[in-house]
């Protein structure tokens, strides 16, 4: 029995945020491919490395018709100019992390910048999709309640406020691919979502001041902590 990762809800707003929004702005032609699982390992690479080389192209050639990688029964389809799939269904853990590995691989030293950047954009996203918060403390739980309930990140998202920092604490995160990268591709390993809170924060309360000052791994792979500072 594989182990399941979120919904494809979750998943889709990590690999939509890297290939519409990380690297490649609006995707605007789909030909017509299958993907699966190993495709992704050998051909991710040298799509992400390209565009990375060429920004100017900001459309991606996939030509995604069926984009079922080793996720049955999920279909990928272009809505309003976005990558979307069409049916809510549990995601088998092993391939996301295979894909995001493979993924963090193919960009090398510059994984950090560009999860960073998709992740932002995911945390942008959400927190204009939600009412202006009363608060920054309001904020913060709604945003681990949001990752933890609705995303279906990790087994336990929580906050700890101390002084002007705000930990936000992850236990059992689904998609951590940490020790994978590290061991294939001897690479510093790049958070998915790490930038999520900043992004919201942004977004929702206007606060232009937070920044991620550290990522604290505590020995398990899945449990970390991110800790946010307000830069006077």
């Amino acid at each position: 029995m594989p182990i399941l990762v979120g919904t494809s809800a979750g998943s889709e707003q990590l690999f939509c945020a890297v290939f519409n929004r990380g690297l490649f702005g609006t995707p605007k032609d789909f030909a017509e491919t299958s993907f699966k699982a190993e495709a992704v390992k050998r051909d991710c690479g040298h799509i992400l490395r390209q565009a990375l080389l060429q920004p100017a192209k900001s459309y991606i050639q996939l030509g995604i018709k069926h984009y079922n990688w080793a996720f049955p029964n999920l279909k990928m389809q272009r809505v309003g100019g976005d990558i979307r799939m069409s049916e809510e269904k549990m995601i088998p853990q092993k391939p996301v992390l295979e894909v995001l590995c493979a993924i963090q691989g193919a960009l090398g030293e510059e994984n950090q910048k560009v999860f960073a950047k998709a992740s932002m954009a995911l945390g942008k996203t959400w927190g204009k999709s939600v009412p202006p918060a009363k608060n920054l403390d309001a904020l913060m739980k709604q945003i681990a309640d949001y990752l933890r309930d609705d995303l279906k990140l990790a087994e336990s998202i929580t906050i700890e406020k101390q002084g002007q920092e705000y930990i936000v604490k992850n236990r059992g995160c689904y998609i951590c691919p940490g020790k994978l990268v590290k061991e294939r591709h001897g690479i510093t390993p790049a958070c998915a979502m790490s930038m999520f809170p900043v992004g919201a924060l942004t977004e929702n309360l206007k606060i232009k001041n937070v920044r991620l000052k550290e990522i604290r791994k505590l020995g398990p792979v899945g449990d970390c902590d991110w800790v946010y500072e307000m830069a006077s």
